[in-house]
């Protein structure tokens, strides 16, 4: 190596961690939120999904199931040839094959699911969306809410993980 290099190498060492030094005094971003003061029983609503619709041309025509809980199915849909579906695959319109039992299969979108005997019988059901006690927001914010906007914390994150009442402006 020679001086030229050593030289440069070592201002370039001195500038990196001029630089690294000058970035490190900046505020971070991100906010810790403590979580005892997260409320427990905050309302968790989930948006309703869409119903299992357009199954009335699909058709079972065989299944094989495994006893740990995998297998296939072989299935049609409309006019198509019979493929085999694989235990947990992904159909047309988002729907998955989610249970193979020894009469048929289900198939889900989100939290609808309908049953598909051999045979061609559809049988629709949903799952019931869970929905804790509803109860209306305090309409003044709570001390815990005035200090983390007081801080910086953005209301809208506040008011999402219900530390804040919804619809409170900045004060």
């Amino acid at each position: 190596m020679t001086e030229c290099s050593v030289t440069t190498r070592r201002i370039w060492i001195a500038m990196s961690r001029a630089v690294l030094g000058l970035c490190l005094a900046f505020p971070v971003g991100a906010v810790q939120l403590p979580s005892d003061l997260l409320p427990a029983d905050s309302l968790w609503i989930l948006p309703s999904s869409k119903p299992l619709t357009g199954l009335e041309h699909w058709q079972l025509h065989g299944l094989f199931r495994q006893s740990s809980g995998g297998g296939w199915a072989l299935l049609s849909i409309g006019q198509a040839a019979a493929q085999r579906v694989e235990f947990g695959a992904v159909l047309p319109g988002g729907i998955r094959l989610a249970a193979i039992e020894n009469e048929g299969v289900w198939l889900q979108r989100g939290q609808t699911r309908a049953f598909l005997r051999l045979g061609g019988t559809l049988q629709a059901s949903v799952a019931s969306e869970v929905v804790t006690d509803v109860s209306p927001p305090p309409a003044a914010p709570s001390a815990a809410c005035q200090q983390y906007i007081s801080g910086g914390v953005p209301l809208e994150e506040l008011a999402a993980l219900g530390v804040c009442p919804a619809g409170i402006s900045d004060f």
